[in-house]
This record gives C-alpha cells, sequence and structure tokens, in this order.
C-alpha cells in the first residue's frame, strides 16, 4: 500500500519516460491536493492499495480495508443506509455512487457521497475500484431548504409556472397552490383542459405576448419581469399579477421553455416581499457554495483562480490572473510577514503547513476571514515551483460564532443576576428566617451572580453591624453600594476581588454587575425599613396591651372605691334617718301638743325640713339645681310645704315683694319662669 505521490523515476535520461513520470507526478500533486479523499481499493478483501493526503495524512498498516479507515469496522458496510460499493460495481461493473454518514474523530457527523468507478482486467472482470468521497452535508442541507421552500411556496400566494414555448403557453408544470388565485386546480392546466392564454385578460394579452417575444430575442436573455398584467379567475374575479419568467434553452440555444412566478399584488405586497427575501437567500446560498481553487508561483504571481475564488474577492473572472497575490490580495499590516513565510516555504526553508487561516482583501477593500488547505507544486528535480491551495470563506461563520459565543455569555449573566434577585426575593419573603439569618443569605448569594465567583467576596455594614463572607479581605479591586432609608445613609455593601482579572475599557466590573449591586441594596433598603417599622408597631402594640390592663385594673379597683363609699353614705343616711325618728321626732310631737296653735307653724315645718334633710329632697334639690342659693333652697322648701308668700315672709322676716322676687328668681333658674306650671307642684314632682 502506499501513499500517492511516492514514484521512483529510474530513467530520467529516456525523454518519454521522463514526460510521463513528470505527467504522474503533477497527476499525484493535484489528487493530494484535493480536498476530498481518493482510495483505489481490491474489491476481493476490500484492502487499500493507493490514496491521497486527504483520505489519511499518515502511513496506513498492510492490509487496511476501506471499512476499517472510515468506520473502524472489522466487516464491510451490508446496512442499507450504507450500500457497499464494492459489492454493487461486482454486480454491475458500472460506476456506483451512494450516500454514507461518516463520523470524525470527535463524534461529529457529515453526509458523504461515495463514488465508484470499476477498474477491469483483460478478461472485463472487476479486480479494482477508485473510490471516492465527497462531502454533501451542505447539499443535503441546502435540498432540505428547498424543500422547505417548495413547501413554503405551497402554503404561500406565489405561484411556479413551468409553461411550454408553444402558442397558448401550455402549462408543463405549476404549484398546487394555484387555485388559490387562479380558482383552476393544477391537473386542469396540465391536462390542457385549462389554457393559461386563455386565463389573460383579453386587453393585456397581446402586450403580453409582444413582452414575450421582445426579450426572447434579446442575446444573452435568460429573465424577464412582465409590466405587471390582469388575469380572470374561475369566479369571473380580475386580479393583478406580477410574472418573473426565466428562460430555458437547449443546447443549441433554442428555448424551449418558460419558467416563471405569479404572484398576486393587488392585495399581497408583504408576499412579494417575503418572496424577493427568499430569492436573496437562495442567491446567498448558490454565492457560498463551493470552495477558492488557486496557485501562486514562486514569482508571488497568481497564475491559477477558479471561479468561484473571483466571486469571494469581489473580482470579474480571470481578472487576478497574473497579479501579485500579496500587493492584491494580502493587507498592508501582515504582508511583509506573510510574504517572508511565503519565501521560506518556496526555498524549502520551513515544512508545509496545510491547515492555516488568513485574512485577504477584496476588491473593495473589505477584508475577509478565509480558511486555507495548502499544498506545494514541486517541478521534474523536486524543487518547489509553485503553491497550491484550495480555500473556504468562513468570514460570516467566525462573526456568528463570536456573536452566538457573547450572547451566549450575556444571556447566562443575566440568568445569574435574575436567579440572584429572585433568590433574595424568596430569601426575605420567607417567613421562617430571621433578621440576621436573611443578611447572611443575602452575603452568601451575591457572589454567585459575578463575573468571578470564584474569587469574589462581599460584605454588609448596617450601622455598627457587619456582616460578610469567610473569605472577605480588603481589597484594591472592588464596588460598592449605599443602603439608603427616606434618602439617609443607613449601611453599605461592598463586593471585591481577590486579584485583578482582564478588564474591558469599561472596568472589571460589568455596568450590569453594578445595576445589580444597586437593586440589591435597594431592596435591603426596602426590606429594612419594613422591618424596623414592623418592629416599632409590635413594640407599641405590647406597650399599649400594657397600658390598657392596668387601666382595667384601676378601673375595677376605683369602681369598688366608689360602691365602698355609696355604701357607706346609704349606711350613714339610715342611721341619721332612725336617730332622728327616734330621738328627736318624739320630742317635737311633744312639744307640738304642748305649745300654742300660733307657734305650731314652726314645730310643723321644723318636723318637715327634718323629715327631708332625712329624705331625698334637699339632696335632690342640690344635686339637680345647684344654682339655687341656700335662701332660695329654703323658699323652696316653705312653697313645698304649702306655705303662702305672705307666710313665707312673715317666717323669713321680709317683705312679701322680696319673697316675690325670690319666687320669680327661683322660677328662672329651675326653666319654669315662661311656663304656667304650678311651683309647688314642681317641687313635688322633683
Amino acid at each position: 500500500m502506499s501513499r500517492l505521490g511516492n514514484v521512483d523515476i529510474s530513467s530520467p535520461n529516456k525523454s518519454a519516460e521522463w514526460k510521463f513520470q513528470r505527467q504522474h507526478k503533477l497527476l499525484n500533486i493535484i489528487l493530494n491536493s484535493l480536498t476530498h479523499p481518493f482510495l483505489i481499493v481490491d474489491v476481493n478483501d476490500y484492502t487499500i492499495r493507493k490514496f491521497n493526503l486527504t483520505a489519511s495524512s499518515d502511513d496506513l498498516a498492510p492490509g487496511t480495508t476501506c471499512h476499517q479507515l472510515r468506520y473502524g469496522r472489522s466487516k464491510p458496510c451490508h446496512e442499507d443506509s450504507h450500500i457497499c460499493p464494492i459489492r454493487e460495481i461486482k454486480k454491475t461493473k458500472k460506476p456506483v455512487a451512494v450516500e454514507h454518514i461518516h463520523y470524525d474523530k470527535n463524534g461529529n457527523f457529515k453526509n458523504v457521497e461515495v463514488r465508484g468507478f470499476p477498474i477491469l482486467n483483460d478478461t472485463g472482470d472487476v479486480i479494482e475500484i477508485i473510490e471516492y468521497y465527497l462531502d454533501v452535508t451542505e447539499r443535503k442541507q441546502t435540498e432540505e431548504k428547498l424543500k422547505e421552500a417548495y413547501s413554503i411556496i405551497n402554503r404561500s400566494s406565489s405561484i411556479a409556472f413551468t409553461w411550454k414555448n408553444m402558442k397558448g403557453w401550455p402549462v408543463e408544470f405549476v404549484t398546487d397552490n394555484v387555485e388559490k388565485l387562479f380558482g383552476y386546480s393544477a391537473e386542469e392546466f396540465l391536462s390542457g383542459a385549462v389554457s393559461y392564454s386563455k386565463c389573460i385578460h383579453p386587453d393585456d394579452l397581446q402586450r403580453v405576448a409582444n413582452e414575450v417575444e421582445i426579450f426572447s430575442k434579446e442575446d444573452g436573455r435568460t429573465e424577464f419581469v412582465h409590466e405587471p398584467y390582469r388575469i380572470i379567475t374561475r369566479d369571473g374575479s380580475i386580479r393583478i399579477i406580477k410574472d418573473w419568467t426565466f428562460i430555458t434553452r437547449n443546447n443549441q440555444g433554442q428555448i424551449t421553455h418558460y419558467k416563471g412566478i405569479v404572484e398576486d399584488i393587488t392585495e399581497r405586497k408583504q408576499a412579494e416581499m417575503a418572496i424577493k427575501a427568499e430569492k436573496d437567500r437562495a442567491q446567498n446560498y448558490l454565492d457560498i457554495a463551493g470552495v477558492m481553487f488557486s496557485v501562486v508561483e514562486t514569482d508571488e504571481t497568481i497564475s491559477l483562480m477558479n471561479k468561484k475564488g473571483h466571486e469571494i474577492l469581489g473580482y470579474d473572472k480571470d481578472e487576478l490572473i497574473g497579479k501579485n497575490w500579496f500587493d492584491t490580495l494580502v493587507p498592508e499590516k501582515s504582508r511583509e510577514e506573510i510574504r517572508g513565510v511565503f519565501s521560506k516555504l518556496m526555498a524549502g526553508d520551513i515544512e508545509l503547513v496545510e491547515f492555516y487561516e488568513n485574512i485577504l482583501l477584496t476588491k473593495n477593500g473589505k477584508e475577509k476571514l478565509i480558511a486555507f488547505h495548502n499544498t506545494v507544486i514541486r517541478d521534474i528535480d523536486g524543487k518547489i515551483s509553485a503553491n497550491l491551495f484550495s480555500a473556504e470563506d468562513i468570514t460570516e461563520r467566525k462573526q456568528m460564532e463570536l456573536k452566538l459565543q457573547k450572547r451566549t455569555y450575556d444571556l447566562g449573566k443575566r440568568v445569574k443576576e435574575l436567579g440572584c434577585l429572585y433568590s433574595i426575593s424568596k430569601l426575605i419573603q420567607n417567613p421562617d428566617y430571621s433578621y440576621d439569618d436573611i443578611l447572611q443569605g443575602v452575603i452568601e448569594i451575591i457572589p454567585l451572580s459575578m463575573q468571578y465567583p470564584e474569587i469574589t467576596c462581599a460584605r454588609l455594614t448596617i450601622e455598627n453591624e457587619e456582616i460578610k463572607t469567610n473569605n472577605f479581605i480588603e481589597t484594591k479591586w472592588q464596588i460598592s453600594s449605599k443602603i439608603l432609608i427616606s434618602e439617609k445613609e443607613i449601611g453599605l455593601l461592598e463586593i471585591g476581588y481577590f486579584e485583578e482579572r482582564l478588564k474591558s475599557n469599561k472596568g472589571l466590573f460589568l455596568k450590569e454587575e453594578k445595576a445589580l449591586i444597586d437593586a440589591i441594596t435597594e431592596r435591603l433598603g426596602r426590606y429594612i425599613e419594613r422591618k424596623r417599622a414592623e418592629d416599632t408597631l409590635n413594640l407599641t402594640n405590647e406597650k399599649l396591651t400594657i397600658e390598657q390592663n392596668a387601666l382595667k385594673e384601676k378601673n375595677i379597683t376605683l369602681r369598688e372605691v366608689l360602691n365602698q363609699i355609696e355604701n357607706e353614705k346609704q349606711q350613714i343616711a339610715i342611721r341619721m334617718q332612725s336617730n332622728v325618728d327616734r330621738v328627736v321626732i318624739p320630742i317635737l310631737n311633744k312639744l307640738e301638743e304642748k305649745i300654742s296653735s300660733k307657734n305650731k307653724t314652726y314645730v310643723t315645718l321644723l318636723l318637715n325640713s327634718l323629715s327631708d334633710i332625712t329624705h331625698p329632697f334637699i339632696n335632690n334639690m342640690e344635686s339637680r339645681f345647684s344654682k339655687l342659693t341656700p335662701r332660695e333652697i329654703e323658699v323652696c322648701n316653705m312653697v313645698k310645704n304649702g306655705l303662702s308668700t305672705k307666710e313665707i315672709a312673715s317666717n323669713l322676716n321680709t317683705s312679701v315683694g322680696t319673697v316675690f322676687n325670690q319666687r320669680k328668681t327661683i322660677r328662672k333658674k329651675l326653666g319654669i319662669a315662661n311656663d304656667n306650671t304650678n311651683l309647688s307642684s314642681f317641687l313635688h314632682t322633683s
């Protein structure tokens, strides 16, 4: 088994053999420059006879089989999804192409088209096959996208047509969604039951036909867009459509078909934009398909550049041929360095680097990142004569990778920050945790949300109280945020790193981290303010409860004292009444019997007065009519006992007029001055 390119030139002086060897060697160089694996396999034992560098960069052990190299298997392929090309070629003796799935050493899969060509002996039997692999992963993805695009078209208002270049433009193909616009099914168009030309409005038909004729006669014309024209649908309604037509010619240049996209633009401008976007996306797929292929001579001139290379770099076909590679395509900042490497490579002073990435300039000065697969071409003497490489534009892929990495990183940071705030909120709302437990929990949560949690420490100072992580130390790399209650600072949150890390132009700490710390201190401020208010309210409630209980006890004691005084008053009144009844009243009764009738009035008055003193009248008078003077109370007592004004004046040694005025004053103070109520009757009922 040998790698392609190991050819022994035994007779260099023979011109024919020398030419053969040169051609053979050039062929080997070209095959080794291919980016796809190339093998020659024995059909009897499946062993690899020859292979190129892409198939394997190392020498293979004798007897290595194709299935061992590609799959690490001891037996040939036999599954339906991995049809063995050798078996198929042995059956048919014809070239074959099958699809396999290959895995690289990292376990990543790719879709591969395995192509096999038979090598026959003189008797026509297959003895070996040429087998090479094409990576069709991107093609598969493109096919899936095309299927999806066809599905999208069928779900949209855009209709794809293929018309024959015949009178009336018979429809050879149309998408199934044609019925949505025209009202006729695809089968009706394809069968000829409905003619496309008959659907065009009669007033527009001749113009459309003229446009087809004019554009078809133009040399090099491959497509054209009709001016919008009208169609008549099955139900007789008129719609305005846009018709974008492509011209299909045969090998003789004769037009055989027209392929078109028909779209209703009456009400569906948005659909038109979607179709354009889909077209642009499809064009992008075509633009990135394939790879650049180029040869740079030892004098730095470009001797070969394929179409794809010109497209990638923004040049017209063959425009780069003969130009200096470095002066034309390599950025000035790295030009001399890369030129020096190239010179050493051409001189054979350094080893070839097969795979590398470099920046190239496009025609308009734009930089593109290109991935190169590199090899060298040697002349008949074995000297390096040129550099041969294939290359691929990976600018967008790299940019997308960087964007994805940044977006993933930023999203992870946002998740950490939201998780931090959620954990703190959950901790604060848990009634099972004490004030100290919550503050300690907050200070332990914060480092986990920072950019470098493994070197983060934190400290929370609230007035004279300090809470910190176990690893806290004073450091010069830190940020802080004040804790405020009613715009008054009551504490400080400090976050620090043990060591300096690579910082951005915005500082060591991200602005999102600073915002997070401010959000935490704002939340802590609200929590501490609420906690203190709750503590104050609880303390006030406790004091109020104690005072209420003490007042209740005092009220009970006061009621007991008042009840005792009232009882004593009642006892004194009872004893007084008893003493008057037993001692004074009997004496006055005897005195009344012995004195003259003239003086009995005073005795009677004295008896009644004693009765009032020992009974409630006087007390009631004093309590109800506290504004009365003692003399006015004396007058009221005489009126109540039936004495006339004249009798009262005689007993009081005053004039009748004075008593009369006193009676008027008494009536006014008692509230009956303007009333016809009898004073004696009023006093009896009071």
